[in-house]
């Protein structure tokens, strides 16, 4: 037995050992990785509910109304930063 026949034997004897490697996944990989999917996908957080119109103009004035005192006379949110 030379070389050349030990190497195609070796090689026949892995084909055998895994028939099913030949570019196609196990089928039960593939049924517990979508169960993995949609169990996951199940316990995923809901996207937001859209904001409305008036929703996004008061998150733009927000800010700002905190950060000059806004109408009630409250002080602001942070002291302005004076510079020497």
């Amino acid at each position: 037995m030379n070389v050349r026949d030990r190497e195609d034997a070796v090689v026949a004897r892995l084909h055998s050992l895994a028939p099913s490697l030949d570019g196609e996944p196990d089928p039960a990989f593939q049924a517990r990785t979508r169960a993995r999917l949609v169990a996951m996908a199940a316990v995923r957080a809901p996207e937001p509910a859209p904001a409305s119109g008036l929703q996004r103009i008061l998150a733009v004035r927000a800010p700002t109304a905190r950060r000059s005192g806004g109408a009630s006379g409250s002080p602001p949110a942070w002291p302005a930063q004076r510079w020497p």
